[in-house]
């Protein structure tokens, strides 16, 4: 039986996940498993939760689930050094060290946890199943290695760091099939300073996983040999040439550009250029290089110019009438917008005035009311000013009459 120890701390419970439970009984007839066993004894008066967590992590316990009287979690480990927390009426642990293709059985009481020879029979499985999933847990059964090295390191001699995973035994590193040993260790991690040949080294490690099966995984390093640095040279002095004679041919195809051009342009002072004032002055016999020739060429240009200039200044002047014509519409519209709104503004005020003139008292008849009205409106729509003649008789029977 495992050696193991009981203490009453509580654990920093950080991330917490259940079992994953499948068929571990391969592994642990294998001997790569081995498993605990807790299981509440009859005197157990209040259930108690069990988590657990490796002693190489204790950042991260697994919480196995809640265990009463008579039952039973069994949970399948691989080796190593494992603390099991049990909460009852207090905190316990028990620090467990799990070999494979054995059992650890541990007792819980209200205020123990004891180590027991078998648990019984007649218990109840709560749980069972291991921390990882099948899948992960058959991922770390092989050992793994990662290597780095620094290539820009000068010298055959190069630096190499080289990470081990699920090794179950010490890894062997060989180069170029001659064993090699580490300067330093640490963590799963060792460092070499590896002499290396010219060429292609072989650098292979080798090392058992928690399968118990070899594994081995080899990586070449290379130095350049004299050989392969003079072909460099040799290369980079062959691109220097190449360059240098891709300079000369555009060099050679600007000066034979140049040449073509020049030609052209004493082609066409010699024999003309196509256009059209050169075709005209041919016709008239004159000669490209000679005195008329010019003469004809600059009246032509001359009579394009001004003919061009004509042309914008007659644009000009129909865009200025075009303008004037559009200012002239403009005003128009707003003169009689103008008119109307007056129309507008004095036809609600005579129909005022008529309301008024009807609706005065002392106006006679219902009928001499409404000529008088309509005298006033139509007075007022012609702009004639509204004259209103009041009259009054005195005691001697005399009438004074006023206008306004």
């Amino acid at each position: 039986m495992a050696g193991c120890a009981t203490t009453s701390t509580s654990p920093q419970v950080a991330a917490q996940s259940d079992l994953r439970t499948w068929d571990t009984t391969r592994y642990y007839n294998e001997r790569i498993l081995g498993k605990v066993v807790v299981y509440g004894a009859w005197d157990l008066f209040k259930d108690a939760k069990v988590s657990i967590a490796n002693e190489a992590s204790k950042s991260k316990w697994y919480e196995v689930g809640m265990l009463g009287r008579n039952e039973k979690n069994e949970i399948s480990l691989l080796e190593g050094n494992y603390t099991i927390h049990v909460r009852t009426s207090s905190w316990q642990n028990k620090t467990v060290t799990v070999t494979g293709g054995k059992t650890i059985t541990l007792r819980v009481k209200d205020n123990a946890i004891e180590v027991s020879e078998a648990a019984p029979e007649n218990l109840t499985l709560k749980k069972s199943g291991a921390l990882d999933s099948k899948f992960e847990f058959e991922r770390k059964l092989k050992a793994s290695f990662s290597i780095a090295y620094d290539l820009n390191a000068t010298g055959e001699k190069k630096p190499v760091s080289v990470s081990v995973m699920g090794a179950v035994s010490e890894p062997v590193f060989k180069l170029n099939g001659a064993v090699v040993s580490h300067q330093t260790a640490n963590n799963n991690s060792y460092v070499f300073s590896l002499q290396l040949n010219k060429g292609h080294n072989e650098f292979v490690v080798e090392a058992y996983g928690l399968d118990r099966n070899l594994v081995s995984q080899k990586y070449v390093l290379h130095i350049k040999t004299d050989k392969e640095i003079q072909d460099e040279i040799a290369a980079a002095k062959e691109a220097e040439r190449a360059r240098a004679e891709e300079l000369r041919q555009r060099q050679i195809q600007l000066e034979i550009q140049a040449k073509a051009k020049k030609a052209e342009e004493e082609r066409i002072a010699r024999e003309g250029d196509g256009s059209p004032d050169d075709i005209d002055c041919k016709k008239y016999g004159l000669k490209p290089q000679t005195q008329g020739y010019a003469e004809c060429r600059m009246r032509l240009d001359l009579s394009r110019k001004e003919s061009e200039r004509a042309r914008a200044m007659n644009l000009a002047n129909i865009k200025a009438l075009e303008n004037a014509r559009q200012a002239d519409l403009q005003r128009r519209y707003e003169e009689e917008q103008r008119q109307k709104q007056m129309n507008a503004n004095r036809e609600s005020r005579c129909e005022l005035l008529r309301a008024q003139e009807y609706l005065r008292p002392g106006s006679g008849s219902f009928a001499d009311s409404a000529m008088t009205a309509n005298n006033a409106y139509e007075n007022c729509m012609a702009g004639v000013p509204q004259i209103r003649t009041t009259c009054t008789r005195d005691g001697y029977g005399n009438y004074n009459c006023t206008s306004r």
